[in-house]
């Protein structure tokens, strides 16, 4: 009877640890299963973060691209410009120039007139030309920026 009682013991001993074991096994799957939605919900935050990061980087370059580009416009829009300026005074200076044939005939006064005339065109066409190539440069750095 003695050995009975002790193989009864022992079985009590191995059913109490294998629903002990099975316990155990329950509580390791239930905070697994809590590991890995916790671990997903971090990753998915993460990768908001990362997307969130990259919409304003891109809207901000975006942003410098669009004022740079309005600033390329005004400055082609200046040389332009320029450009028509330098060609209307190439023109008159021409015009000038037949007309210094004329003047031969004119008196000291008028002749003296037209050559403080002359002379306020070629510093006006020196100043134009100072300008379009200002322009020139302020575009070709802006131009320079906007491949960047």
């Amino acid at each position: 009877m003695e050995g009975q009682e002790v193989m009864e013991g022992v079985r009590e001993v191995g059913v109490d640890l294998l629903e002990d074991l099975d316990s155990y096994f329950e509580d390791i799957n239930d905070r697994l299963s809590i590991s890995r939605m916790v671990n997903d919900s971090v990753i998915k935050g993460m990768v908001k973060a990362v997307q969130q990061l990259a919409a304003e980087e891109i809207a901000a370059k975006e942003m410098e691209v669009a004022v740079l580009k309005e600033k390329l416009h005004f400055l082609q829009l200046h040389v332009d410009k320029c450009e028509t300026i330098m060609t209307l005074s190439h023109m008159a200076l021409s015009s000038v120039v037949s007309m210094e044939n004329m003047t031969e005939e004119m008196s000291d006064g008028a002749k003296l007139k037209e050559l403080h005339w002359l002379e306020e065109m070629a510093r006006a066409n020196g100043a134009l030309e100072r300008n379009r190539r200002t322009a020139e440069k302020a575009q070709n750095k802006a131009t320079t920026k906007a491949e960047q």
